[in-house]
């Protein structure tokens, strides 16, 4: 892809734990590819038809996720959203930023990073012409996004973004990375090990990240 001779891959599912066991410590796939790109600047997007998320962090610790939350990486994501739902033809896009806290805060009664450093963040998007919102309230913003109110939504967390895309498109979600030099695609989901050789598993997501890596490409 590097070199050229690919425009786009596709990329199986990976057990981080057979991969951390064989001695390669990297959180999951996009940190990999990252690395083997030289790219400092990179987000996972689950992304269908109706839903697309990026996410601010993905593979850290909850603890460790408030302790490492910052102005920043949240800037740098929005302005990943605001060039990737271009890349893949939207002219203007429409960006909400999920709140960190129950309700975004609350206007601090139930936390102040969305005083601090969410809306900050936010603000200063907007300046570059980026149209973004929020910080909205996590429980609602991806029912928004899904009825199009929005293009995309910048969530804080793994699960906070995962949890709602997969509720609405297990069989159709795609897990792209966003920020590398060639467009990576992979199915949403793990290796299920448990139903391996059975028969019961269903490819389809699998089949439509190939298919999307052939239509961004």
């Amino acid at each position: 892809a590097l070199a050229g001779e690919v425009h786009a891959i596709a990329t199986a599912p990976l057990n981080k734990e057979a991969l951390h066991s064989a001695g390669h410590i990297y959180p999951g796939h996009t940190e990999l590819l990252a690395q083997l790109t030289n790219t400092k600047n990179y987000a996972m997007v689950l992304y269908t038809d109706h839903l697309k998320v990026i996410h601010v962090t993905t593979h850290i610790a909850l603890r460790k996720f408030l302790d490492t939350l910052n102005r920043p990486r949240i800037e740098t994501v929005i302005g990943m959203a605001d060039s990737f739902l271009r890349r893949v033809g939207f002219d203007k896009p429409r960006i909400a930023v999920a709140g960190v806290n129950p309700h975004a805060g609350e206007n601090g009664l139930f936390g102040d990073e969305e005083i601090t450093t969410v809306a900050p963040a936010i603000r200063a998007m907007k300046e570059k012409g980026i149209d973004v919102y929020g910080p909205c309230p996590p429980d609602t913003v991806f029912l928004q996004c899904q009825q199009g109110q929005y293009d995309m939504v910048v969530a804080m967390y793994h699960d906070q973004g995962h949890i709602p895309l997969k509720l609405l498109g297990f069989y159709d979600g795609v897990n792209i990375t966003a920020g590398l030099p060639f467009i990576r695609t992979s199915a949403d989901h793990g290796t299920a090990f448990d139903i391996a050789w059975t028969g019961k598993a269903n490819s389809a997501s699998m089949a439509i990240s190939i298919k999307l890596a052939m239509q961004l490409a």
